[in-house]
This record gives C-alpha cells, structure tokens and sequence, in this order.
C-alpha cells in the first residue's frame, strides 16, 4: 500500500484540497476483469498488449444533476515507467464512462524480476494535489 495515514496532514490536505469530496474515480481494465494490468503468463509478457482503461466517474447521491451533466475535468496521464509502460498524455474525464489506451512492453524487461509501475491520473489544475486516480 501507500503506507499509514497521517491524520494531521491528512486533515490539512483536505481542507487545501481543490476536489470536491461529492466525486471520485472508478479505474478498471475491462479486458482483464480488474482494477489494473497484472501480466504473469510467459506468453503474455513475450508480446507488447494494448489495453483499454474504463474511467467512470461517481458522485454522491447529493450531488445535483446539473453539477453532473457539466462535469468536465481535464487530466494529465503519467506512466511511472515510460520505457515499457505507455499512455496517451491527457484525458478529459466527464459525466459517465471515458476510456483511453495503453500499451504494456514487456519484451525488453529482465525475466525473474517483478516489474511494477502505474499509470497515474492528475487533475489539470491541480497536479501538485497529487493523482486523481491510478491504473496499477
């Protein structure tokens, strides 16, 4: 995980936080059924796999329609390993359901080692706010 919860700064970043706490993401890979992209099976790290990522956003029951219906959120897309992981570098996420592609290489990684790395999601105008959302 990403470690303990600090509550004070927990706290004091939500209180400077540009989101509105009525609306977050839901990432998942429809083609493999999950959150992110685990690739386990020789055959499946010997070909580069193009993937699509389903992002919908949700938002509390209070929140009004018409807030719904104009939701637009600009997002910067980020790979955390650029050399095997690759992904387009903005999405606009909206009202519902967007999708976008990436492209996984594991051709050129050293066999027996765990590789990780993310794609990672951060709000236009807020990017020093940290990720929005993270594709695994």
């Amino acid at each position: 995980g990403n470690g303990l919860l600090q509550i004070e700064r927990a706290h004091a970043w939500l209180r400077r936080s540009p989101f509105d706490a009525r609306q977050r993401f839901e990432v998942s890979v429809p083609s493999r059924a999950a959150r992110g992209v685990y690739l386990r099976e020789a055959a499946e790290t010997q070909r580069v796999s193009e993937l699509a990522v389903r992002v919908e956003t949700l938002f509390d029951e209070a929140t009004p329609n018409k807030e719904k219906v104009g939701f637009e959120q600009r997002i910067v897309l980020s790979s955390t390993q650029p050399s095997w992981l690759h992904a387009p570098q903005f999405f606009v996420a909206m009202n519902g359901e967007r999708s976008f592609s990436i492209k996984v290489d594991p051709t050129q990684l050293a066999e027996g080692e765990v590789h990780y790395g993310e794609v990672q999601g951060f709000a236009s105008s807020a990017a020093e706010a940290g990720p929005v959302f993270r594709v695994p």
